[in-house]
């Protein structure tokens, strides 16, 4: 990997100023990433002590499939799973929508909320809201993870590091 960013941060230094380029967009991958990190986990901070209030679910389309793919062993196959929800609750006597069923917005596999494809609605089904903003809301109260968005902050500042300290051996 080193040696893949060393060739790609030495090609792009040859007129001394791209590999600079380089080194600032990573850079702003990584605040733009670590910032929207940032940002959810303040938004959802207290989601355990969040009120809720019954839902109606409207839509939820579930979608399975396999993607086929080249290894190096031969032809594969990467099951693929998809929830997407859209519901509606009431706070306050004013109506509001959501789409997130946890605050990264994935709904946990091991919830079941259709069957024969056709969404169930009852009491068991809640909306947690924030309390000083009811318009954000999701169906399941766990802690924000942002794996990914945290994850491609890290690799894209690491990045923007070895790309700058490259950059600094090339034009010395």
């Amino acid at each position: 990997m080193l040696a893949l960013i060393r060739k790609l941060v030495g090609s792009l230094t040859r007129d001394g100023r791209s590999g600079w380029a380089f080194a600032i967009l990573c850079a702003v991958i990584s605040i733009a990433s670590g910032s929207r990190w940032g940002f959810n986990k303040f938004r959802y901070r207290d989601i355990g002590q969040w009120p809720s209030v019954p839902v109606e679910i409207d839509a939820l389309y579930s979608m399975h499939g396999t993607i086929p793919t080249e290894t190096r062993t031969g032809r594969s196959r990467i099951g693929t799973f998809l929830n997407t929800v859209r519901y509606t609750y009431r706070v306050r006597g004013l109506n509001y929508q959501g789409d997130r069923a946890s605050p990264d917005g994935d709904i946990p596999p091991v919830w079941t909320v259709s069957v024969n494809g056709v969404p169930q609605t009852g009491p068991e089904f809640r909306a947690f809201y924030k309390p000083d903003q009811p318009e954000i809301s999701v169906l399941f109260p766990i802690p924000y993870q942002g794996n990914g968005l945290l994850l491609t902050a890290l690799v894209a500042g690491g990045v923007c590091v070895l790309a700058v300290a490259l950059s600094r051996l090339e034009l010395s």
